[in-house]
């Protein structure tokens, strides 16, 4: 099918475009040859209007009114890993109050200072923990790869690391606390006037 307003931008969470676009958007453009996709991958949200994106993959926590919304997948699943180097070192913590005792890799969001707390669930109840260590990024691959290294623990969607927990180059600790959380949305300004070219993308990625 050839279409003429044939360019959808989209913005997404780097996870999300490695779970819901890396094998999509391939195989989209093979079925549509005339559609343009301009993809942007960070983890900040931004607002489609003002800086003119058709789409946004998010998370659910992270949808603003006047959003319409589909979900993709399922909740994520929020868990702590280490390398088995790390834990041979300085030990595996048992409890979350434990985190003070070790090297824990930091994430904070782009743009701010402070690494943000982690959070672990506990019956009906979430509990916060500060944590500190050696390195804190704004990126959750360099989380992950510093993780992978041995450098520290890191609290990671379990989603992102199913690959290196199967191979057993990391492994979860504290899963009595895994915490879930809404998983992630596609979105879209609720008046906006919807290109087909649009309409097919969200209609694949929701398919999927």
């Amino acid at each position: 099918m050839t279409y003429t307003n044939n360019t959808v931008r989209i913005h997404a969470f780097r996870l999300a475009a490695r779970l819901f676009l890396d094998n999509a958007i391939p195989a989209f453009l093979a079925a549509f040859p005339d559609v343009q996709i301009e993809l942007t991958t960070h983890d900040e949200t931004v607002d489609l209007v003002s800086e003119g994106y058709d789409l946004s993959l998010r998370p659910g926590d992270m949808l603003d009114p006047g959003l319409d919304a589909l979900p993709l997948g399922d909740r994520l699943h929020h868990i702590v890993v280490a390398a088995p180097a790390y834990l041979a070192r300085h030990g595996t913590p048992q409890h979350p109050d434990d985190l003070c005792h070790h090297n824990c890799i930091g994430w904070r969001r782009p743009g701010t200072v402070a690494p943000v707390p982690w959070l672990f669930q506990e019956g009906e109840q979430t509990m916060t923990v500060p944590v500190a260590g050696n390195l804190v990024v704004d990126d959750r691959e360099r989380q992950y790869q510093a993780a992978m290294a041995g450098t520290g623990i890191a609290q990671l969607t379990a989603e992102s690391v199913i690959e290196p927990l199967f191979s057993g180059e990391l492994v979860a600790v504290l899963t009595p606390w895994e915490r879930k959380s809404e998983g992630y949305y596609l979105c879209w300004t609720a008046d906006k006037a919807m290109s087909p070219a649009m309409r097919a993308l969200i209609d694949a990625l929701c398919e999927d």
